[in-house]
């Protein structure tokens, strides 16, 4: 479960980071007006493409019960949109 979670953070991070979110909090906090926001802010826009709510389990969690294929589905058609 660990290797999941730093795969998924991983993920987040790469796809925050060039869409303009700084890739970590320190990185924010030291130049919080060249960041789009955070990467708590990028982990909460992943978690509400995936589930439709701002409150849920562990996004390694929510990301394995629904599947690789549901996953994308479900982010692909919020960004077809």
């Amino acid at each position: 479960m660990i290797k999941l979670r730093y795969a998924a953070l991983g993920q987040i991070r790469a796809v925050a980071a060039a869409n303009g979110f700084a890739p970590s909090v320190k990185v924010y906090k030291n130049n919080p007006t060249e960041c789009v926001g955070s990467i708590r802010e990028a982990s909460q826009v992943v978690r509400v493409l995936l589930t439709g709510s701002t409150r849920s389990p562990g996004l390694p969690l929510v990301a394995t019960a629904l599947g690789e294929e549901e996953a994308r589905r479900r982010i692909s058609a919020v960004l077809s949109a």
